[in-house]
């Protein structure tokens, strides 16, 4: 066997690995532009040696492969993170229209809790009034008119209770 072979077979781990792995969950979108596919390819190939990584960093830390998430629930977490990290309020203007009736109000169905990277990531968390009362999602028996901008959860935030900073903070 030639030299180069060994040693291409000794240190070829990783790119074996990330072509397996790019299989499995492959992000396809057809395109006429002819970039499409290289940008593509190239995010698919950063979401799998992020993974990659995050594996070996769990078990470092002592961590079982069964106790680490998998690639689908890796794409997942990141596909959260970046559309709540790039979610704006879309605020209308003007006044509102008398010829359409307000539609009857529902209760709405509470967000569950954000991803800890737009949780913890200080950008765009403002407190909201909201008409009704609802449970804070950080402490157990408080109640309040308050919710966060980005998040959607209903926070305490008055003079006696800060559950919006400590939900925000570390």
């Amino acid at each position: 066997m030639p030299e180069i072979v060994g040693e291409y077979n000794q240190h070829m781990g990783g790119v074996d690995l990330t072509d397996l792995f790019l299989t499995l969950y492959r992000i396809a979108v057809k395109s006429k532009k002819w970039y499409s596919p290289i940008v593509h390819y190239c995010f698919n190939v950063a979401i799998v040696d992020g993974w990659i990584l995050y594996k070996r960093h769990m078990i470092q830390h002592g961590k079982t492969k069964k106790q680490c998430m998998g690639l689908k629930d890796f794409q997942c977490q990141i596909a959260c993170a970046l559309t709540k990290a790039s979610k704006k309020i879309q605020r209308k203007r003007g006044r509102p229209s008398n010829d359409s009736p307000a539609p009857p109000k529902r209760a709405k169905p509470q967000p569950a809790k954000p991803v800890s990277d737009v949780q913890y990531d200080g950008l765009d968390h403002w407190p909201v009034h909201t008409e009704c009362k609802l449970r804070c999602k950080f402490c157990p028996k408080g109640w309040t008119r308050i919710s966060c901008s980005k998040c959607g959860l209903p926070l305490c935030l008055n003079k006696n209770n800060n559950c919006f900073l400590k939900f925000h903070t570390r």
